[in-house]
This record gives structure tokens, sequence and C-alpha cells, in this order.
């Protein structure tokens, strides 16, 4: 403990008050992560504050801290029954720390390591999808559909919804169409979820360690990590990847004149998003580096980033495809007179 400037040999009373404040900082980092996990849309950054815990704390601290924030968890489930389901989401949110804080323990490139913990992740997923499949007395299918009426159901009995429904406007007709046919979007989610799935890991394992590798100072004296964030946003496609994506193109588009119908649609389309997410990672480098090369930096470089990322993020996956031909990178060099090309 020396290195934080606590002379832990000289007096047990400084050695106690050290590993008390470490210990609350550890607890604090479950907490933050429960708080995020909880938060809707923010739960894609609760895997963060795990990561530092493995990296700072080590995993055998680390995963003290995940069972006892995951025993936290069934206690709120007792008080507040809308939070049940609380329990599952901390539990993906610690594996994808676990993965992500694997990735710098082993020293493995962002990329490889994104890659191979992101499919490890989906593989997982899909065993334990076909595992409760195959052992379950009902069809996924039926299971889905179950809890899809249920959920419409609630909906349904909402007193605000039930206000919408009996003002018989368009929104009202879509709402009872659904309410309606469950099957409607148990097809939906049958048809979608593979490239849901595969998408929201990926891009989840890529939000948290850009984020991780973005506050690296926090931890890198600990682990001499050799990569920083400038490799993970140099991601880029293989170029045989275009093959599966024409396939997908191709599928989604001429499903009809294939003859096979909707279920040629569903297949190209989930081959094209699941291509995406790839393409995005690539795109987003390239958005990156076209803001340094104009010099936008600080509050309206977020700004752009965040306004980007949620309404134009199609444009960042264009870019990263295209930049499989173009190479946009060898545009973005800033000519100075005595030192000839800097990127």
């Amino acid at each position: 403990m020396e290195k934080y400037g606590v002379g832990m040999t000289q007096n047990p009373d400084i050695k106690q008050t050290a590993l008390s404040y470490s210990f609350g900082k550890l607890l604090f980092l479950g907490v933050i992560s429960l708080a995020l996990a909880a938060s809707g849309p923010l739960s894609l950054f609760a895997a963060v504050p795990m990561v530092m815990a493995f990296l700072l704390y080590g995993r055998g601290k680390a995963f003290m801290l995940g069972g006892i924030v995951i025993g936290l968890t069934f206690v709120l489930a007792r008080l507040v029954p809308e939070l049940s389901h609380l329990w599952g989401i901390f539990a993906v949110v610690l594996l994808n720390a676990v993965l992500i804080s694997e990735i710098i323990f082993r020293k493995w490139p962002p990329s490889k390591g994104l890659i191979v913990m992101g499919f490890s992740l989906v593989l997982f997923i899909g065993a334990i999808t076909l595992g409760l499949s195959l052992t379950s007395e009902q069809s996924l299918s039926a299971q889905i559909e179950a809890g899809v009426t249920s959920a419409l159901n609630t909906i349904k009995s909402s007193k605000e919804n039930q206000v919408l429904l009996d003002s018989g406007d368009e929104r009202a007709q879509a709402l009872k169409e659904v309410i309606d046919n469950p099957k409607i979007v148990v097809n939906q989610i049958i048809n979608w979820s593979p490239s849901v799935i595969f998408v929201g890991t990926f891009f989840g394992l890529w939000v948290s360690l850009f984020l991780v590798l973005r506050n690296s100072l926090i931890w890198r004296d600990r682990h001499g990590y050799p990569f920083g964030l400038s490799d993970l946003v140099k991601f880029r496609v293989p170029d045989f990847a275009v093959w599966p994506l024409i396939v997908g193109l191709v599928l989604f588009v001429g499903s009809t004149y294939l003859g096979m119908g909707e279920m040629g649609e569903v297949i190209g389309g989930n081959i094209l998003l699941c291509l995406a997410v790839f393409y995005f990672f690539q795109g987003f480098g390239i958005y990156i580096d076209t803001l340094n090369f104009f010099g936008i930096f600080g509050l309206f470089r977020t700004l752009m980033i965040m306004t980007t990322l949620f309404m134009a993020w199609q444009l960042i996956v264009f870019a990263g495809l295209f930049d499989t031909w173009v190479d946009f990178r060898k545009y973005l060099v800033k000519k100075n007179n005595d030192e000839g090309d800097n990127l």
C-alpha cells in the first residue's frame, strides 16, 4: 500500500482506516453499477463500475462484491416486487464485466478481445436458450407467447392506455391490433431476436470497453496494459465479410424472386444487422479521426458524437462499409511543411 502514500507498517489505526476506505470505495462501485442497471437505458453503462472493481481490487474481491449485490437484488425484489427482474439484469452486467476485465488481464488487443468475448457470450446465450427450450415442457414460442400476452394484458389494464384505446385514433387502432393479436409480436420476437441478441451483446461490450479504455489512467499502472483507446477505434472488418453481406442483401431484397418469401427476408435481415454492428465499429473510428482532422474537441465534440450516435448512426455504418474500398483514413492526413505528412 506504499504506492497509495499510506505507511501501513507505522500505525495500525492508519492501516485500518486505509482498508476501511478501500472497502468503502469497492462497495460504492457496486452501488453505482446496481443503480445504473436499474435505470433502463443507462444499464448499458452498468458494467463499467464493476470492471473497475475487477481491475482495481482483483478478481476475488470483485466476485465477492458481485455476490453481495446479487444478494441485495433479491432483498429488493421482496421489498419492491417491480424490481424482481433486477437480479437477472445485474447477472448479465457482472458477466459482461468479467469478460471485459479478462481482456485487460490477458493483455489482449481490444479488437481481438471484443471478437473473442463477444462470440463467446453469444454462444453462451444460444446454449442457454437451447437448453431451456429442450428441457421445458412448453415450446420456446409458447413461452414467449405467454410472456407477451401477460405484458399486453398489463398494458391494456393501464389507465393511460385505456384512455388511448377509447380515443379511437390511429395510435389506438395500432395498439388494439397488437393487443388482440399477440402472435404478431411473438413472430417479430422470434424472427429478429437472433440479430437483436447479437447486436446487443457486441454493442454492450464495445461501449463498456470504450469507456474503460477512455479512463485507463485509473488502472493502467496496475496492469501495464500495452493497448489504448486508439487501438479499439481502429477496428477494421475483414474484407471477406463483404461476401456474407452480399448474401444477406440478396436474401433481404430478393427473397420473393428466390421463392423464399418472408423467411428469406428474415434471414437476410438478420445477417445484415449482425454485420452492421461491426461496420459501425469501423465507421466510428473514421468519425473520430474526422473530428480530430478538423480539430473539433471539447464540449462541441461530445455533442456532435452523441447527436450522431442517436440520430445518424446509419451514416456511421455506411462510412465503415465504404471504408472497405475507399480507405478514408488516407484522406485524413494533415500536412506539415516542416515534417511532412502526419496523422
